[in-house]
């Protein structure tokens, strides 16, 4: 491994770092595992190290008069003899799952920007942070072998490398808060996006579009006798995932009471019971979207001091 760094040395501009990742006892391990009657894992003994290297390049300024702050940065990584899959079908369908040194480079590259200011007298602040980023990962697949062919290969050790795989996904997010806070009263808003696109180079009908908005807005009111009531509410729409009305409405609300350093809140989450866990998983050769269960509405007390 190594790192190089240039710039103040609390947050220097420009930094190079590298890692090895060994492959593991069960990549190398030549013993077929077919507890799995249609997945097979084979091993490799003939697996390199891979080796990972990693750029960032970062600039952030302050401006003591106004307050306000920037900062903004580009980064990638690309990984030599990247331990990838080596997918095998053969007639059945069963499938032969082999590590293997990547002959094409995955990597990924990013950018984004951050800036913030107050104004109206400090009263009110706005923030905004974008980024985009593009990542490759490589696999490799065959589905032109018979079981007897296969066998064959791994008595061998000599298991037939596949088509390459190579598999790009954009995304681009923004989001944006504006903030007034006051000794009565702390109000927010903040709109989000996020845009995904994936594609494999195997099939043109594997382009996927996934795009999330969403606006959230909360307020907090400071009563007397150092009383605060609060709620926040929040919208999220999501389009391209394949599920039926993907989209929620999150309302939460909370009452606390506070005594020196001791405050004790009482605080509902989700009154509407609309809760949806809904994401998007990238892999090496496909793209999958998945739905997790989600605890309804709930109510929680919680007693916090500070010391």
């Amino acid at each position: 491994a190594y790192e190089i760094g240039l710039g103040i040395p609390a947050e220097p501009l420009f930094r190079s770092n590298g890692t090895t990742q060994q492959p593991t006892i069960q990549q190398l391990e030549p013993v077929r595992n077919n507890s799995d009657a249609m997945y097979e894992t084979v091993g490799n003994l003939g697996l390199n190290p891979a080796f990972n290297h990693r750029l960032r390049l970062m600039y952030s300024t302050f401006n003591q008069d106004h307050f306000w702050s920037l900062m903004a940065g580009i980064q990638g990584n690309l990984t030599k003899d990247a331990l990838v899959g080596n997918t095998i079908y053969d007639e059945t369908g069963k499938r032969y799952q082999q590590t293997v040194n990547a002959q094409d480079v995955p990597y990924n590259v990013g950018a984004n920007l951050m800036f913030n200011t107050p104004f109206a007298n400090k009263m009110m602040q706005f923030n905004t942070r974008t980024k985009i980023s593009y990542n490759q990962r490589v696999s490799y697949i065959s589905r032109e072998h018979t079981a007897a062919e296969i066998a064959e290969m791994i008595e061998a050790n000599n298991l037939v490398l596949g088509d390459k795989s190579l598999t790009g996904n954009l995304q681009v997010s923004e989001n944006l808060t504006l903030r007034l806070t006051h000794d009565l009263v702390d109000v927010g808003v903040v709109g989000s996006f996020n845009y995904s696109r994936t594609q494999n180079n195997m099939s043109a009908n594997t382009l996927s579009n996934v795009f999330n908005w969403s606006v959230t807005g909360d307020i907090n009111f400071n009563l007397p006798k150092q009383w605060t009531i609060g709620a926040d509410c929040g919208y999220t729409a999501r389009y391209g995932y394949g599920f039926d009305d993907p989209n929620e409405v999150i309302l939460n609300a909370s009452v606390a009471k506070t005594w020196a350093n001791a405050t004790l809140t009482l605080k509902a989450y989700d009154l509407l019971n609309q809760k949806k866990n809904i994401v998007q998983i990238v892999g090496e050769n496909y793209v999958q979207y998945k739905e997790y269960n989600a605890l309804g509405t709930y109510v929680m007390l919680s007693f916090t001091y500070k010391l």
